[in-house]
C-alpha cells in the first residue's frame, strides 16, 4: 500500500501539493537503538538528500511522512497531548532524541509544524488505497482530509468494523444503527452485511489481509436473528419497513443458505401499505428465489413494473410439480404487497 501511495505521488496522480514524501517502516526503525535526529534519520534512508536538507526543512507544509507498520514498532508512542515530557523534546530536525519521540513530535506538530504524517497499521481503515478517496482541505491552522461523497464514508465506516481485531460491540452497534427511525444508517448496514460475503470480501482481503472470522460470524448471526424477529412484526409500517431493510441486508450478504434458514418457516411476507421501489422488488425477487432454492427454470412474471418470480417446485413425496404462489401484486407500487410463501 505504501509503495502504491509513493508511486502514485511520484507519477502525479495524487498529492501534487507535496514536494517530498518520506516513507519509513517501523520494522526498519527498530534497528536504530541509539538517539538520532530527524536530519540524520533522513540521511540513513535517503542519503542522496544529504545536501538538500536545509532547503527541505524550509517548507514543512510540502512534506508528507509515512510510517508503516505501527503494530510492529517495539517502542511505545503515547499520542495523547498529556503524554510524558520525554516525548516533547524534538522541536528541531537537528535535536537528537529517540525515534519514538521524533514520530510523536511530527504528529503533534512540535517538529516541522505544517507537515503531514500518515501512520499505517492493519487495523487502521485509512490505509493505502483508501487515502485516494479523501479530499484535502487546507486551513491556516491545520490540514483536514474529508470524504468527497457520503457513500464512500459509509463504506469506509463499514470496512472499519472488519479491520478491528476484537469486535466485541459489533452486535450492539448494528442493533442501535438498525433501530434508528430516520434510516440514516441503512447504507452503512448494507455495506456491513455485504462485507460479510466471502465473495465481496475476497478482493479487499488481498490488500488488507483476512477479515476476522469472528466479525463475519457475528454479522451473519445478527442478520439471521433480525430477520426472524422482524418477520413476525409487520403489523405496523415501521415494522414492515424494518423487515424490508433487513431483507436488503440478507440480499447484500449473498447468502442463499441464510435465506433458507431464516425464512424456511415464514408463510407470508407482508408489506401492505408500503411503496416498493424497483430495487426493493429486485431484492425480494432474489430473497424468494433463495428461500425456495430456485436456481434454474424459474419463470419471471412482469407485473406492473416490479419483477418477482412465479415458480414451481417439485414435491418429493408425490413426485408432482406444485405451483408456488409467491406474489399478489397490483399495478401500482403504492398499494398492497403481500407474498404468500
Amino acid at each position: 500500500m505504501v509503495q502504491k501511495i509513493v508511486h502514485d505521488w511520484a507519477t502525479g496522480k495524487i498529492y501534487p501539493h507535496f514536494q517530498f514524501v518520506f516513507s519509513f517502516k517501523f520494522r526498519d526503525l527498530n534497528t536504530l537503538n541509539c538517539s538520532i535526529n530527524l536530519s540524520n534519520l533522513i540521511v540513513v534512508f535517503y542519503p542522496y538528500l544529504r545536501n538538500a536538507l536545509d532547503y527541505i526543512w524550509k517548507n514543512p507544509e510540502r512534506l508528507l511522512f509515512i510510517f508503516d507498520g505501527l503494530d510492529e514498532f517495539k517502542s511505545k508512542i503515547d499520542f495523547a497531548d498529556n503524554c510524558t515530557e520525554q516525548q516533547h523534546k524534538c522541536p528541531d530536525p537537528d535535536v537528537r532524541c529517540k525515534v519514538s519521540d521524533i514520530v510523536y513530535s511530527l504528529i503533534q506538530h512540535k517538529l516541522l509544524p505544517g507537515c503531514s504524517v500518515l501512520n499505517l497499521q492493519p487495523s487502521q481503515f485509512l490505509s493505502g488505497f483508501l487515502m485516494e478517496l479523501l479530499e484535502r482541505e487546507d486551513s491556516v491552522r491545520s490540514v483536514v482530509y474529508t470524504f468527497p461523497h457520503l457513500t464512500i464514508q459509509e463504506f469506509v465506516a463499514a470496512l472499519a468494523q472488519f479491520l478491528t481485531v476484537a469486535p466485541r460491540n459489533i452486535v450492539k452497534l448494528l442493533s442501535e444503527a438498525h433501530s434508528a427511525t430516520d434510516g440514516r444508517f441503512e447504507v452503512f448496514l448494507r455495506f456491513v452485511a455485504g462485507l460479510s460475503s466471502p465473495r465481496s470480501a475476497r478482493v479487499l482481503e488481498e490488500f488488507l489481509g483476512p477479515f476476522p472470522n469472528e466479525t463475519t460470524c457475528r454479522v451473519i448471526d445478527w442478520v439471521k436473528e433480525e430477520i426472524k424477529r422482524q418477520a413476525g412484526n409487520t403489523w405496523s409500517e415501521f415494522g414492515k419497513r424494518s423487515l424490508l431493510n433487513t431483507l436488503h441486508y440478507l440480499f447484500e450478504s449473498q447468502n442463499p443458505a441464510l435465506a433458507q434458514q431464516t425464512l424456511g418457516s415464514v408463510e407470508t411476507l407482508s408489506f401492505r401499505g408500503l411503496g416498493l421501489t424497483p430495487i426493493d422488488c429486485a431484492v425480494l425477487s432474489h430473497v424468494i428465489r433463495w428461500r425456495f432454492g430456485l436456481l434454474h427454470g424459474t419463470v419471471i412474471s412482469r407485473i406492473g413494473e416490479c419483477q418477482i418470480p412465479r415458480a414451481r417446485r417439485s414435491n418429493p413425496a408425490s413426485g408432482l410439480v406444485e405451483p408456488l404462489r409467491l406474489l399478489m401484486l397490483p399495478t401500482s407500487f403504492s398499494r398492497d404487497y403481500e407474498f404468500p410463501m
